[in-house]
């Protein structure tokens, strides 16, 4: 009996080829069988995202951030949609990171804003300018914490005016009333 097993480039499509010989004489009987690739899932509602590089007195950013809490790597995808938006299916900005190592933490942001008040390891390109909305969190892993904040700062950027944490919930299940 041949046991052959194939692992593609690091992925979870795992290929198991049994081929039985000899017992069988000439006849070899192939059985194939494929494990599933993990998609893609809306996971979580950040309820409200801001993002305002052109306020005179008042800029924002939002900050959504992301820790894979599995034991495998992860793909994530980080949606910002306008308010105004319906069906989610025109995001203003869609960052992705694949492959987030397991127990790592990283911070998507709306806009660049200073590593004194939040490092971003991923920002939206072209940067969200002046936009008010919410954020979907796509993952591969199920296994991931999720928080999103606004950060209200002052001319420049370089002075916090406010911190204010945005309602994480369960895409698709809505909140507790908390």
């Amino acid at each position: 009996m041949n046991l052959t097993l194939v692992v593609r480039q690091g992925r979870s499509l795992v290929m198991l080829l049994l081929l039985l010989s000899g017992l069988l004489g000439e006849l070899a009987l192939p059985v194939a069988a494929t494990a599933q690739v993990p998609q893609l899932q809306s996971r979580y509602l950040v309820t409200y995202m801001r993002s305002d590089a052109n306020g005179i007195t008042i800029r924002s950013a939002t900050v959504v951030t992301v820790t894979n809490q599995s034991g495998d790597f992860c793909d994530v995808t980080v949606l910002y949609f306008d308010g105004a938006s319906s069906h989610n299916l025109s995001p203003l900005c869609t960052v992705t990171l694949l492959r987030l190592s397991p127990d790592v933490t990283v911070n998507f942001c709306s806009r660049d804003i200073p590593n004194s008040i939040s490092g971003c390891n991923q920002t939206c390109s072209p940067p969200l300018m002046l936009a008010e909305g919410r954020v979907i969190v796509s993952s591969t892993c199920r296994e991931i914490g999720v928080s999103g904040r606004v950060y209200y700062m002052g001319t420049g950027d370089f002075t916090v005016s406010g911190i204010s944490d945005s309602q994480v919930v369960v895409y698709g299940a809505g909140n507790n009333g908390d």
